[in-house]
């Protein structure tokens, strides 16, 4: 099996959280280099650290980490119940298509 690169890494893992992401409120935990690395800053849905470990890992091993996360897995779960349930997504998708 040969060496993946970065960018089917950044592919691969962006289809990944776009075709995993379930709204369970678990923040995702991602780097840079991922496609959607920008979205999950931007919609506080997790965390983006440095490919290789050093210090923007450093939040994992607070001693309060369960608690500082709750507020960002609830942002996953409000942005997922908003956007993501069948229901909107027949609204806000399927429906204007079918309006054509």
């Amino acid at each position: 099996m040969g060496y993946i690169g970065l960018p089917t890494i950044a592919v691969a893992a962006s289809s990944v959280l776009g075709l995993g992401f379930d709204g369970l409120g678990i923040p995702v935990i991602t780097n840079k280099e991922v496609l959607n690395s920008a979205f999950i800053e931007k919609m506080k849905i997790g965390y983006v650290i440095n490919y290789k470990y050093d210090s923007s890992w450093h939040f994992l091993a607070l001693p309060d980490y369960i608690e500082t996360v709750k507020p960002i897995g609830k942002n996953d779960r409000d942005l997922y119940l908003q956007n993501y349930t069948f229901p909107k997504l027949v609204e806000k998708r399927l429906l204007p298509i079918l309006a054509e």
